[in-house]
């Protein structure tokens, strides 16, 4: 996705959507993070070019097969942990996910998911729920993007960027006209 030069000819996004799986003529599948674009792995084996990639319903798993006659399964967990985590382990693992390595990032994510009863009260005490953002001030950024003066979309741009992933659901209903934009939004 960042300027390989590869030619897909097959794609499949995982469950949650956050992972996208393409293949091709190179005979790998690739796995790329939605968000960032950023490779997480690579998993080559095919002799031929790849005719489709399938994820699991738990995600945990690809299938591809092509041009070779096989199909392939893919452990996408990449060797997780497979036992208790210590808490040196989840400390590890935590600055693994806040680095920009996709491909560790990802392993990491497999492996705190694999222990759940280390890693759900280690997760708990360092995430917080992201405070909702106040509705009129989300009508009145979205209102702006279609502002006539370059500056006010500009701004209502960066700080929609910045809610990221919370103003997502608003942002469709917008382009579906789903809600009114006209709304008298404060002064």
């Amino acid at each position: 996705m960042q300027g390989d030069g590869l030619r897909a000819t097959c794609a499949a996004f995982s469950p949650d959507g956050k992972t996208l799986a393409t293949a091709g003529e190179d005979r790998a599948v690739h796995l790329w993070e939605t968000v960032t674009g950023k490779r997480r792995g690579i998993h080559a084996g095919h002799d031929g070019r790849i005719r489709f990639v399938t994820f699991s319903q738990d995600g945990r798993r690809l299938a591809s097969g092509g041009d070779d006659h096989t199909v392939l399964i893919w452990d996408l967990t990449d060797g997780a942990a497979k036992g208790p985590l210590t808490a040196q382990e989840c400390d590890a693992l935590w600055t693994v996910l806040a680095g920009a390595d996709a491909a560790k990032a990802y392993r990491a994510a497999w492996s705190l998911s694999a222990d759940a009863v280390q890693a759900v009260p280690f997760l708990k005490a360092r995430l917080r729920p992201i405070a909702p953002v106040d509705a009129k001030r989300l009508v009145r950024l979205v209102a702006d993007l279609d502002s006539d003066v370059f500056e006010e979309r500009q701004q209502a741009m960066q700080e929609l960027e910045q809610l990221s992933e919370q103003v997502a659901p608003a942002l469709r209903q917008a382009l579906n006209g789903k809600i009114a934009l006209d709304v008298a939004t404060p002064d």
